[in-house]
């Protein structure tokens, strides 16, 4: 398991707790938290890929 998939996972992980808190009126920083997860996943993911 490398650190890009546990950050993607983690990403999508809190953008759906981010949605669930948004809709019983909480903040939106979980959403945002978990977006940011999810690019820096992704990103990561790009730069190993090209090595």
């Amino acid at each position: 398991m490398y650190m890009w998939q546990l950050l993607s996972y983690l990403g999508i992980f809190l953008f759906g707790l981010g949605i669930v808190i948004s809709y019983s009126g909480g903040r939106d920083t979980t959403l945002l938290v978990g977006i940011g997860f999810a690019v820096f996943g992704n990103l990561s993911f790009n730069i190993w890929r090209k090595g």
